[in-house]
């Protein structure tokens, strides 16, 4: 048994003459070391296939093949977050230990406790300074960061500035739809406001942008030993990705792809992506790099959803009801109306599929117009 003795009012230690603060630190660091120990002697391979069959519904064989590939500290993590978000499947939380150190994991989901914000893989993905200045300024600002979880990976300049604006004109930024654009810039989060709200689903979209980084020092270093696997102009197109990740602190695929499209020719322009993208998920994988999304804003949502409502024809071919003889009066106006007031409620509730319906009921032929009333008319 080990006896430590209480500190005195002066806060040093009269036994070893040691601060109140080593006293804390010193009972923290033998509870993580006990934790630690018990924790890996729980988690054997046995009990490991025991839990991923028993959780995850997966065969005997499968278990025992993922326990393979998933060491004692990855098993641990998996346990942890198969209480903490039970709904997630098996791969998709192996995909997250792939692509995130488990520190910066286990950070995350201590910050996100301690705000009593849901956990999610999105959310553990997020760098962990970004999560912590956002929550941060949402709480200085007066607002509960769980209605701002959407936002939680923004640039932490844009929502901080956005907010301002959004408190200057007395917009309450918990009520914005969507409010993915309080992570906009702020000259877009601008000409956001001055939008009618009946336009505002045709005219912005987000997309997921996935970023690149390094989460510290030693995956920097990891990241350039990787780098002398390559092949010569591979390895020139990676220096100068390296280079500009510590220079801005992130980069993204795309911005990749033009350096990397740069130094690496081919015949088949193709091909070279494709081979970006394999090395890009070895890097991940071993390690050598962190990959995130991040929603970013796009303007030019009407050839979007056009171009999704081409791929979607195309796929469907021509409907079997369509006749040319045959032609129904186009919808009332009051009818496109009550539909449109019904589906901007939907997009406040961030169902799916609504911003293609309004571009529809707003922009379509009077035949695309009936459907869309119909598809909604018994629910309004």
């Amino acid at each position: 048994m080990v006896v430590v003795q209480k500190p005195d009012e002066s806060g040093t230690n009269s036994r070893k003459g040691g601060t109140t603060r080593e006293f804390k630190d010193l009972l923290l660091t033998q509870k993580r070391e006990e934790s630690d120990s018990s924790s890996k002697k729980e988690v054997t391979t046995n009990k490991f296939v025991k839990f991923l069959v028993d959780k995850f519904g997966m065969s005997e064989d499968q278990a025992r093949k993922e326990a393979f590939l998933h060491p004692p500290k990855q098993r641990e993590l998996i346990i942890t977050l198969k209480k903490k978000m039970p709904e997630t499947p098996f791969q998709t939380v192996s995909n997250l230990l792939r692509q995130h150190p488990l520190d910066k994991i286990y950070k995350n989901l201590g910050v996100l406790e301690g705000h009593k914000i849901p956990p999610s893989v999105r959310l553990l993905g997020i760098p962990s300074v970004t999560l912590e200045k956002n929550i941060e300024t949402l709480e200085e600002n007066g607002y509960d960061p769980k209605q701002f979880t959407l936002v939680l990976g923004a640039d932490h300049s844009n929502l901080s500035e956005n907010i301002k604006t959004s408190q200057k004109r007395g917009i309450n930024p918990a009520e914005l739809t969507p409010i993915l654009i309080l992570g906009a810039s702020p000259e877009e989060f601008g000409e956001f406001l001055e939008t009618p709200l009946a336009e505002r689903a045709t005219k912005y979209a987000f997309l997921a942008v996935a970023r690149y980084a390094f989460s510290d020092d030693a995956m920097k270093e990891c990241f350039h030993d990787l780098v002398t696997r390559l092949q010569p102009s591979e390895q020139e197109a990676f220096k100068e990705i390296g280079q500009k990740i510590e220079n801005e602190g992130d980069i993204t695929k795309k911005e990749m792809q033009e350096i990397f499209k740069k130094h690496v020719t081919s015949r088949h322009p193709d091909a070279v992506l494709v081979r970006l993208d394999n090395v890009l998920s070895s890097f991940v994988k071993d390690r050598g790099l962190e990959r995130w999304e991040e929603r970013r804003i796009s303007l030019d949502v009407p050839a979007l959803l056009r171009k999704k409502l081409r791929e979607k024809r195309k796929l469907a071919g021509p409907p079997a009801w369509k006749s040319a003889k045959q032609e129904s009066p186009g919808p009332t106006q009051e009818e496109i109306e009550t539909t449109l007031e019904h589906l901007n409620r939907l997009l406040q509730q961030h169902e799916k599929g609504v911003g293609e319906d309004i571009m529809l009921l707003l922009r379509g032929t009077e035949e695309q117009q009936r459907e869309i009333i119909g598809k909604y008319r018994d629910k309004i």
